[in-house]
């Protein structure tokens, strides 16, 4: 082979692969990023639905940290804020739903070695399982510090 027929195949061979990666390109400016975000408002407070859900194509290339783009992360969440229709959904702005809630009733358990004491108490913050929060005993009226265990359930350690 000659140089110029070695010239003429790496300009055919590269032609191709700037063709390759031109419709590479187009292919993946049509197909945008696509995020989640609820079809009608959610007030604070509220659970999110699988229903209230949907996927809508991002205008930019790239999506933020943070950002919800799968709507099976956001279903069944509590929403920390209002939650407008067309509003980019964020990991911040949902948590799980607490198993105990501030100002609702709460069994405290104490746990001495062969003996297991329950007794009545308010919660005093909002709790998620492994977390300790303030509980206040109704009995004594002293503030106490428990860990959530189960739902409307804090133990003494």
């Amino acid at each position: 082979m000659t140089i110029k027929a070695k010239q003429i195949l790496l300009i055919l061979v590269w032609g191709s692969f700037i063709t390759l990666c031109y419709s590479l390109q187009a292919h993946a400016a049509n197909t945008a990023p696509q995020v989640a975000t609820v079809k009608i408002t959610v007030q604070r407070g509220d659970i999110v639905n699988l229903s209230n859900l949907e996927l809508v194509d991002y205008n930019r290339k790239k999506v933020p940290n943070g950002v919800i783009d799968n709507i099976n992360d956001a279903a069944g969440l509590e929403a920390l804020r209002t939650l407008r229709p067309g509003m980019t959904l964020r990991y911040s702005y949902l948590r799980e739903k607490p198993m105990v809630r501030k100002n609702k009733a709460v069994k405290v358990k104490y746990n001495v070695p062969g003996i297991v004491l329950e007794s009545k108490g308010q919660a005093l913050q909002d709790g998620q399982k492994g977390d300790l929060i303030k509980v206040k005993n109704i009995k004594s009226n002293k503030t106490i510090t428990a860990e959530v265990i189960a739902d409307n359930i804090v133990e003494v350690k």
